[in-house]
């Protein structure tokens, strides 16, 4: 067992910039950039593992800086070697929400309060064949990484070690019809007093590669441990068409159904005691670059309600 903790639910505001130039030429550079700033995030924290009970909610206020370089080498249409530097900066503060207790009274030795922040080193390859990557309608694209991450930015792996896939495919049933599948195992072989916001976790609607995973029944991060499963399917209906302004919108309805777990051995079964969620997605999509949700999914925990801009993945 690692000694952390895990958190559930999040509010607050963040800026973020990305910037991509995703050339698919063969022998070509391509290089992503992104900065995320969130100031003043309230979120409630529980124990850490697979079967952490709600009972033991908390609540702290997170402000977080993140910086982001991928560098990579297009081998050929499809595959991909991608380099990704990044420094994550995380301030946890007390809790302001109210009727809740805040971090610090009941976990006294947590690991990740106050400051904190690590520097990570990863290398990827990458296979991609999706017809696009704001709303893709076929294709798939497979993550295979591995990574070391510090406090001091050199490359070691003083603070953890970590390896895993992320895959996720698209199948075209008919026109106006998608089936869209989506799966992530994560794995940090070696671990030394990390904080619990660099652990695993599942929870929300965030699928983010070798990072939080979805779980639409149950708030932002809701489960944190050492490693971590996750997988979805989703079928994309596009039922309605109409204009605004100027602009074509198209209403998609998409049935869901998320499955995942968290563990802190390596020899765990990934597949085994999976929390279940189900629910429904609506979107909204201007083509070529807008997509907004509004998920609704239910699990063990009741009814939870997601709503953003792009796919969850």
């Amino acid at each position: 067992m690692v000694d952390g903790r895990g958190h559930s639910g999040a509010s607050g505001t963040a800026i973020r910039r990305r910037v991509s130039n995703r050339a698919r030429a063969a022998g070509s550079l391509v290089l992503q950039r992104q900065l995320d700033l969130r100031r003043g995030r309230n979120t409630t924290v529980l124990w850490i593992g697979n079967e952490s009970p709600a009972i033991n909610e908390t609540d702290y206020t997170a402000q977080s800086e993140l910086l982001q370089l991928q560098p990579g080498y297009n081998i050929n249409h499809a595959w991909q070697l991608q380099y990704t530097a990044r420094f994550q900066n995380v301030d946890v503060l007390p809790g302001t929400l109210a009727k809740i207790a805040s971090i610090g009274t009941r976990f006294s030795k947590i690991l990740g309060e106050g400051t904190n922040h690590n520097f990570l080193n990863r290398v990827s390859i990458v296979f991609d064949t999706r017809d696009d990557i704001i709303i893709p309608t076929k294709g798939a694209q497979v993550v295979v990484y591995g990574g070391m991450a510090s406090r001091d930015g050199a490359f070691n792996g003083s603070l953890y070690t970590e390896t895993g896939f992320d895959g996720r495919a698209f199948v075209p049933l008919q026109e106006k019809t998608v089936i869209a599948m989506h799966m992530s195992l994560r794995y940090l072989p070696t671990a030394h007093d990390v904080p619990f916001w660099a652990l695993s976790s599942i929870g929300g609607a965030d699928t983010v590669v070798g990072g939080a995973q979805p779980l639409r029944g149950f708030g932002s991060g809701r489960f944190y441990d050492r490693d971590s499963f996750s997988s979805s399917v989703e079928f994309r209906r596009n039922v309605a068409t109409f204009q605004a302004v100027a602009t074509s919108v198209e209403l998609e309805l998409a049935p869901f159904i998320d499955v995942g777990r968290v563990f802190d051995r390596t020899s765990t079964l990934p597949f085994d005691q999976l929390h279940k969620v189900g629910g429904m997605g609506f979107r909204g999509i201007a083509r070529p670059f807008v997509v907004g949700f509004v998920d609704i999914g239910y699990g063990s925990e009741g009814v939870a309600v997601f709503t953003g801009l792009n796919y969850p993945f």
